[in-house]
């Protein structure tokens, strides 16, 4: 009897453990059911944001045909407007809206110039070669003043206007639509351009030029090569009057011309 009385304690502490075992199990198992909810998180279109940013500080623009690098032409848009054959060869060329002088074997705005002949060149353009040709001017019936050849031309009279020198000056292809120049080589230099042929009523032929003169200056300035005469061309914008030195059947003549 006294050893039932004495275990009676021993009982009572083994059947809590049993039960507290028993709740552990059993809110374990309870838990697993439960499914804490995630924060809140509220999504903000900030497309109105970026669009009043946008009116206050404006992106840069690229403006239309811009690039990040540079771009190769294409064969279509270079356009050759006239060459001069010397010792070296040039061409005058319209590479999209811009007007390129360029030596044999130079390089400029992706094309390159291979080979020049009297009226047409061969470019490569973005490692292709293209065979260009100068677009035959409309040459006008021959009349009596075409005829005259060399003839000597009274200098006191002549005068052009200074926007028809602008136009050339602004648009070198005007020249090669007007005159055809071929170098005059001596001792195997060049001394200067022959004017093969001349437009009749053109800016050159009023300037006193004629059909087989060979330009030799113009305001002292000797021209030697086809860049000469470009570069040439620029400079008269802001000239007053003209001083061209040809020669004429062999002599050496001087035209003076003012511009107006």
């Amino acid at each position: 009897m006294n050893w039932i009385l004495l275990s009676l304690p021993l009982i009572a502490s083994f059947s809590t453990l049993i039960a507290t075992v028993a709740l552990y199990l059993t809110l374990r198992e309870a838990f697993k059911e439960v499914k804490i909810p995630e924060p809140y998180r509220e999504e903000i279109d900030i497309t109105p944001i970026s669009r009043a940013l946008g009116k206050v500080f404006p992106q840069p623009t690229m403006k239309e045909g811009s690039i990040l690098a540079e771009e190769t032409p294409q064969s279509g848009d270079v356009k050759l407007l006239g060459t001069a054959v010397g010792i070296r060869g040039l061409a005058l060329l319209r590479v999209g809206g811009k007007t390129l002088i360029l030596e044999e074997g130079e390089e400029k705005e992706g094309v390159k110039l291979i080979e020049v002949g009297r009226s047409w060149a061969i470019v490569s353009v973005g490692g292709r070669k293209v065979n260009l040709r100068v677009e035959k001017a409309r040459v006008p019936s021959a009349t009596q003043e075409d005829l005259n050849v060399g003839t000597d031309v009274n200098s006191h009279d002549l005068k052009i206007s200074r926007r028809e020198i602008e136009m050339v000056t602004k648009d070198p292809g005007i020249m090669f639509r007007e005159i055809r120049l071929v170098p005059y080589v001596k001792g195997g230099k060049t001394e200067g351009f022959i004017f093969e042929w001349i437009k009749p009523g053109s800016l050159f032929y009023r300037a006193g030029l004629r059909k087989g003169d060979v330009l030799v200056s113009i305001n002292n300035m000797d021209i030697k090569s086809g860049e000469d005469a470009f570069r040439i061309l620029q400079v008269l914008r802001n000239e007053p009057s003209l001083r061209v030195v040809v020669l004429r059947n062999g002599q050496r003549r001087e035209i003076n011309v003012r511009i107006e």
